[in-house]
């Protein structure tokens, strides 16, 4: 019998947040694997949870036993990526959970992410108690909720960035999905709880089905000096002047007094400390033959759902890889804290023909020289996709207009109107 994989993966409606997902399946062995790269909103909570919905009965059309995600990425901590998170750990079997370490007095400042919508939470969002406890310990927080499933801790870089070393899978390996990766033993953070299914890792994970499909995370990390501003301006909230941390009950009791102060803050100095998280690159790897193409609902032309890139596609034979690269809400502008990638992870760029425009298409994440450095998918000579997640209506400016010029014809817009899917058939 004949050896080929069929996959989907779609960046779904989700307006001022992020929600991508897929689903992988080997018709030789019947084996199916799922995997999701954040999940979560900023106000178009009715939008997010329909597509979840969806996903689940799509995952259900393809292989008839319980819903399971096999590895669920957190890109980072702030509310529009995370809200939808507890409804997935409620409805889904989440076999691993994958997300960054930050310290605590740098990642309660995330709990400022949910203050604009806290009167727009519903019942099947992640509720302000449950954010408040996720970002309080995030890690103790999804190996209670979560029992049984594996929590994988990625620590920033203490190395530069080029001693960063990846595997390569190879016929050797063993079949289904399993992570690659060094994990460190002697783990004596009291930040990380001491239990079985919490591992904590170096930033070199990986993760694989079997030799045919590879996931490659790196960690960009948060510089301590770029929160320093909005600390002191939270301080001032307070009415004192200290340069001490904030504790978590600090910035609780600043969300429930000083709501539009504290909002102005955040967004004030929230450049450099929100370009941090999980960059995820994955797709195919030692296929013979491989054929893709992309398909577009959009809820704006409804008497042509699937109009505009539909049928659009391109055939490989004999690749290594061929990758998508998502960005969470990273920076490319070298003002703001600019992700620098190792260059084991940048070879693997040559080989990425689609890409996630990082924080919603925000000026102070883009820079159009840094983009094009990344040389993405020069090994195929071709133009890819690009796909910028971000909400109508949204009071930021995103995506910018600059953006907006600088990827012209290969940008696809996905909003809570629009979402898009790109579809594999790969022969081994």
């Amino acid at each position: 019998m004949a050896n080929y994989l069929e996959a989907y993966f779609t960046f779904h409606k989700a307006g001022q947040g992020a929600f991508y997902g897929g689903r992988i399946f080997n018709y030789k062995d019947h084996k199916a694997w799922t995997v999701v790269y954040d999940c979560g909103t900023k106000g178009s909570s009715d939008v997010l949870n329909n597509e979840i919905s969806n996903f689940k009965r799509r995952n259900v059309y393809i292989k008839n036993d319980d819903n399971v995600i096999d590895v669920l990425f957190i890109s980072h901590l702030d509310y529009d990526h995370v809200s939808g998170v507890k409804r997935l750990l409620k409805e889904f079997q989440v076999k691993r959970i994958v997300i960054p370490y930050v310290p605590e007095h740098i990642r309660q400042l995330s709990l400022l992410s949910i203050i604009e919508f806290m009167n727009s939470i519903t019942v099947e969002d992640m509720s302000f108690e449950d954010y408040a406890r996720f970002v309080e310990n995030p890690y103790d927080y999804l190996s209670r909720f979560a029992e049984g499933t594996e929590v994988f801790v990625v620590m920033p870089d203490n190395e530069p960035n080029d001693n960063v070393e990846y595997r390569n899978s190879n016929d050797d390996e063993p079949d289904g999905l399993y992570p690659s990766g060094t994990i460190i033993d002697d783990n004596n953070n009291p930040d990380i709880p001491s239990r079985r299914l919490i591992r904590v890792c170096k930033n070199n994970l990986q993760f694989f089905i079997s030799t045919q499909w590879e996931f490659t995370i790196y960690l960009k990390d948060i510089r301590s000096q770029d929160f320093h501003a909005l600390k002191l301006c939270l301080h001032a909230l307070l009415g004192n002047h200290s340069n001490r941390d904030l504790s978590f009950d600090d910035i609780k009791m600043i969300i429930s007094n000083h709501r539009a102060e504290a909002k102005t803050c955040y967004n004030k100095h929230l450049g450099d400390i929100n370009a941090y998280g999980l960059i995820v690159v994955h797709g195919p790897k030692n296929f013979k033959f491989l054929s893709y193409n992309f398909s577009i609902d959009d809820d704006l032309m409804p008497w042509n759902p699937q109009m505009g890139y539909h049928g659009l596609g391109s055939h490989f034979h004999h690749s290594q890889f061929l990758g998508t690269l998502l960005m969470g809400d990273t920076s490319l502008n070298r003002k703001y804290n600019p992700v620098k990638f190792p260059e084991a992870f940048l070879e693997k760029l040559k080989f990425t023909n689609m890409f996630q425009v990082p924080h919603h298409g925000a000026l102070k994440n883009w820079d159009l020289k840094a983009y094009n450095n990344l040389k993405l998918g020069e090994y195929y000579n071709e133009i890819g996709m690009n796909v910028c997640n971000f909400g109508y209506g949204n009071t930021y400016g995103h995506p910018s207009p600059k953006v907006l010029e600088d990827l012209n014809a290969s940008l696809i817009l996905n909003s809570q109107f629009l979402s898009v899917t790109c579809s594999y058939h790969v022969d081994y």
